[in-house]
């Protein structure tokens, strides 16, 4: 039997092209109904592990790759001994990713080969430390040499996900982007980067969330890559939305006064509904450190000492996500019913029954 997996390989080896791959997957939905496919493929398609030996070789790599960085700074080139390493991370890839589909050994494959491509672009402009030397020699201001940097990342993921479409490297792409913004920021101030932070990493966000909703609205039975890589996505955009959003709605996270209480609960709520809808967990989980500071928040003023209250708001989230993770299928049922008919619930995952 023919699985996701094996498609994804005749990719990679060029057997076939990613758009009959993408023509496949819907032909496979279509035969056995959406609803079906959707509740195979959203329960169990994201696996990270397919046996221990993923781990063995997650391990050999890491020591590996690590070993290699060790050399690129000891070497005092870094030029050339960091593109040596990228040229070996990516017959690397070649074979635990192209080959074998590897899913934990290609994410840390992926985040090495950025790694090392960025190292070798700033050291082709004299401008990396060495071992010895780790004072920055400028002729190029700093923001440049970042703005290169991530510059280089940013090419280094598409090339990365091109051959081997690993969906992790659209989480490295946008994080590169993020870069680039900053460095651009501080090119024009010095001060921006710190001015702006906030406001940037919130758009930064918001951004990535749209971009994986529109990978999730092409493939709302999350049947394709194209989910994987609206997940990666959803990972990165939730904790850039709630943490820099949640700064301005809660005010200081602490018992001495000033927090928002309600509008921290009314805003997780709004990010329960919207990962309901969507059925995508991240944004809720990234709101739930705010939640327990809320609720730690109200039982110290109803007089709980530490012990107590860190008890109580350890009962009261576990309890509220438990309920959620059994509950999630009819609760998105009763959601979705709930939604007005302008909402295009035809781009929205399926509901289970």
């Amino acid at each position: 039997m023919i699985e996701s997996e094996d498609v994804e390989a005749a990719v990679a080896r060029g057997v076939i092209t990613r758009a009959q791959a993408d023509a496949v997957a819907e032909l496979a939905r279509s035969r056995l109904g959406s609803t079906a496919s959707y509740a195979s493929g959203e329960e169990g398609r994201f696996r990270l592990l397919g046996g221990f030996n993923d781990v063995l070789l997650l391990i050999g790599v890491a020591l590996f790759v690590g070993g290699m960085l060790v050399a690129v700074f000891l070497s005092g080139n870094i030029l050339i001994m960091s593109a040596a390493a990228a040229a070996v991370v990516w017959m690397l890839a070649e074979l635990l990713t192209a080959r074998m589909r590897l899913t934990l050994p290609s994410i840390l494959l992926a985040i090495a080969f950025v790694v090392f491509v960025s190292l070798s672009v700033g050291a082709s402009f004299g401008r990396l430390p060495t071992w010895q030397n780790f004072g920055i020699m400028a002729t190029l201001s700093l923001p440049t040499v970042g703005l290169w940097f991530a510059g280089a990342a940013l090419v280094a993921a598409l090339v990365f996900y091109w051959r081997f479409g690993v969906p992790f490297a659209t989480l490295l792409m946008a994080l590169a982007v993020i870069g680039i913004v900053f460095a651009l920021l501080a090119r024009r101030d010095v001060t921006w980067p710190i001015t702006y932070f906030s406001p940037t990493l919130l758009a930064a966000g918001i951004v990535s969330f749209l971009v994986a909703m529109w990978y999730d609205f092409s493939d709302p039975n999350r049947v394709t890559p194209r989910s994987d890589c609206a997940f990666w996505l959803h990972l990165l955009a939730a904790p850039l939305i709630v943490h820099t959003a949640m700064r301005g709605i809660a005010g200081p996270r602490d018992f001495t006064g000033g927090y928002d209480v309600r509008s921290v609960l009314l805003t997780v709520v709004a990010l329960a509904l919207v990962a309901i809808i969507i059925d995508r967990r991240a944004m809720l989980v990234a709101g739930l450190s705010y939640l327990a500071f809320a609720i730690a928040y109200v039982l110290q003023g109803l007089g709980h000492g530490v012990s107590m209250t860190m008890m109580l708001t350890l009962l009261v989230v576990g309890a509220f996500v438990l309920l959620l993770g059994v509950g999630w299928r009819p609760l998105r049922r009763f959601v979705i019913g709930l939604l007005p008919g302008f909402v295009p619930r035809n781009r929205l995952p399926p509901v289970q029954v």
